[in-house]
């Protein structure tokens, strides 16, 4: 109804749309069953957007589709199908079986909202984005990325109304309220200003589960063209009477080559094992929940050339026996519309390591937009 009233009656309406399909076949290990099974995901995207004056809104769904018996009989894709986004409704439909594969549609994204000069108001399912961590981003505790997942900005969205006020050119000031699963209401709020050297941001996430006091900090390493940040903050999870802190430091250069290098560190004061994550999936600070109360991190990224680009992540995980994550990316740009990439995950380390336990993942990408 929100949605409905910030878009009715608007005339002289300009929009566009596209379609976007992504497919992976992927060789994947069952760490539950020692075998591994080849399968393929395919996500067809449907994306609109649109704004007249100053109001605008945006709608993306999805029809997902995986293919491979092996996979859909697995317990992983068990787990996939019981997570559901933390929204009081379903967005996505029921999986359909059919044999030897298994399809769903989703509503990724839908909201609208008013933006002038001073402030910006969105209203929908939407992406609620906090933090300002390369590889992690602790105090996101919305839509939290994987940097583990193949696709790590891939998230769920939140049902949400998101406000933001410039009070002057360099600082601004958010306020979030949701509306969770269980129909409960999370609070979110941020200043963030230049102070001398750096921007800097105070964070506060209140929900019936869950409490974070955080910051944010940005700037540039004196005049050596690198960017330096952090993020981090007190976590309080009533359910699991947990509580901690965490958070980075890290630095990215761009270097005239064409070559970026940006380098992480993350510290947990509290650690988890791997049956607590199989058991709180769903939990608010899932993402947080850590096995190692040190990572350390390394991105590379590379064009080779106009058509040829390359990335490599790097993690090690210091706890107790160190284990590695590892995964390299080729990608060929053919033209405008479609782009092939060919990647691994290699989990490097003794079989009771982090890492070690979970075995390594090959795939091929073909990306078509239009």
């Amino acid at each position: 109804m929100i949605l409905l009233l910030l878009v009715s009656g608007v005339h002289a309406a300009e929009g566009s749309s596209g379609i976007e399909n992504t497919n992976f076949i992927l060789r994947q290990p069952d760490i539950f069953n020692s075998a591994d099974y080849v399968y393929d995901y395919n996500r067809l995207r449907l994306d609109s957007e649109g704004s007249a004056g100053d109001f605008f809104w945006t709608f993306t769904g999805d029809a997902v589709n995986f293919l491979g018996q092996g996979y859909v009989d697995s317990r992983d894709f068990h787990y996939l199908k019981a997570s559901k986004a933390d929204i009081p409704f379903d967005v996505r439909t029921t999986v359909y079986d059919y044999g030897c594969g298994a399809v769903f549609f989703r509503l990724h994204r839908l909201y609208g909202g008013y933006q002038d000069e001073s402030q910006v108001l969105s209203v929908g399912i939407q992406k609620i984005s906090m933090g300002v961590g390369r590889i992690w981003t602790p105090t996101d505790l919305y839509n939290p990325r994987n940097a583990y997942a193949l696709e790590p900005d891939e998230v769920s969205g939140v049902l949400a109304a998101d406000y933001t006020y410039s009070v002057s050119d360099m600082s601004t000031l958010s306020s979030v309220i949701s509306m969770r699963r269980d129909h409960t209401l999370k609070y979110a709020a941020r200043f963030k200003g230049y102070l001398r050297v750096a921007d800097v941001g105070v964070d506060f996430i209140v929900s019936h589960d869950t409490l974070m006091i955080g910051y944010e900090l940005e700037g540039n390493l004196f005049d050596t063209g690198a960017e330096w940040r952090s993020e981090g903050g007190y976590f309080r999870n009533y359910p699991m009477n947990a509580g901690f802190f965490q958070g980075i430091i890290g630095a990215d250069y761009g270097f005239e080559n064409g070559l970026t290098v940006a380098v992480e560190m993350l510290y947990s004061s509290q650690t988890f094992s791997y049956v607590n994550l199989l058991e709180n999936y769903d939990c608010e600070i899932a993402n947080n929940m850590v096995m190692s109360p040190l990572y350390a991190g390394l991105t590379f990224q590379y064009d080779f050339n106009l058509v040829f680009s390359g990335s490599l992540l790097l993690i090690e995980s210091f706890d107790g026996p160190a284990s590695s994550f590892i995964a390299p990316v080729i990608t060929y740009t053919l033209n405008d519309h479609h782009t092939f990439s060919a990647g691994a995950q290699f989990n490097v380390g003794a079989g009771d390591s982090e890492f070690g336990m979970l075995g390594d993942i090959y795939y091929l990408k073909w990306k078509a937009a239009f």
